[in-house]
């Protein structure tokens, strides 16, 4: 593994550092873990925008209920 040294304020190198102690980890899967959220989040809001520019239609609408229905449990 390769590493780096990235300059931060030590206030961020320090909350950084408590916060992959709280969790158990070391600061990289720390690090690391953080970005994965913060680009899971950045998805659902591009697929919150697009389905807000892009609303399903009734047809789609009435599928869903009918899958959605007690019917299919019988």
């Amino acid at each position: 593994m390769t590493t780096t040294t990235i300059k931060v304020p030590a206030e961020i190198r320090d909350r950084l550092k408590k916060g992959a102690g709280d969790e158990g980890m070391t600061m990289a899967q720390y690090i690391d873990k953080m970005l994965r959220e913060s680009e899971r989040q950045h998805r659902l809001s591009l697929i919150k925008e697009q389905v807000a520019t892009n609303p399903p239609d009734q047809e789609y609408l009435d599928e869903l209920a009918d899958w959605e229905s007690d019917k299919w449990l019988k």
